[in-house]
C-alpha cells in the first residue's frame, strides 16, 4: 500500500526519491535523535533500518524498542506503565537537549538496539548521559522513581 501511495504521489519518479522518504536524507548536521519503536509494532524494520542509516551517516541518534508494545503505544499512556514511562524518557531527552533540569536516563524495560550507552559516556551516535553523582548514587539505591528521576 505505502508503494503505491508512492508511485501516485510522484508518478514516474524513482521511489527513492528523498521526498518519500526519511531514509534519503542527511542526518550528520542535526542535532540528537531519540526513537522509541514497539517491538511488535508493524513499522519496527524500517525503524531499525532509519536508525542504522542515521549511524552509519556519523549521526546522534538513540534508538529504544519496547519489546511488548505496539504502534503508537504512547497514546496508551494513562493505562499501561510502559507508555507512561516511554513519555517520561522522551520528556526527559527533549529537557536535556534544551538544558532544562535533568538529565537524559532511558528506562530500563526498553531494549536499546542503537547505541546503548551507560551513564557518562560519550559515543559518536547516542545521546550523552549525565549524572550528578548523588543522582547516581539515589538511582543506584531505589532504581527510578517519580522522585529521584526528575533530579537525574
Amino acid at each position: 500500500m505505502t508503494l503505491e501511495f508512492a508511485r501516485w504521489l510522484k508518478g514516474g519518479q524513482a521511489l527513492s526519491d528523498a521526498a518519500l522518504s526519511p531514509i534519503g536524507q542527511d542526518y550528520r548536521s542535526l542535532g540528537p535523535i531519540y526513537l522509541q519503536a514497539g517491538g511488535r509494532e508493524i513499522l519496527v524494520d524500517m525503524i531499525r533500518d532509519f536508525a542504522s542509516m542515521v549511524v552509519a551517516q556519523g549521526g546522534n541518534i538513540r534508538l529504544d524498542v519496547w519489546p511488548q508494545m505496539n504502534h503508537e503505544f504512547h497514546a496508551y499512556g494513562a493505562y499501561l506503565p510502559e507508555s507512561r514511562e516511554a513519555l517520561a524518557c522522551l520528556r526527559r531527552a527533549i529537557a536535556a537537549h534544551v538544558g532544562q533540569k535533568g538529565r537524559f536516563v532511558p528506562n530500563e524495560r526498553a531494549e536499546p538496539e542503537i547505541s546503548p550507552l551507560p551513564a557518562g559516556e560519550v559515543k559518536s551516535a547516542g545521546f550523552r548521559t549525565y549524572r550528578t553523582e548523588q543522582a547516581q548514587n539515589d538511582l543506584n539505591a531505589t532504581g527510578p522513581t517519580p522522585e529521584n528521576v526528575n533530579n537525574l
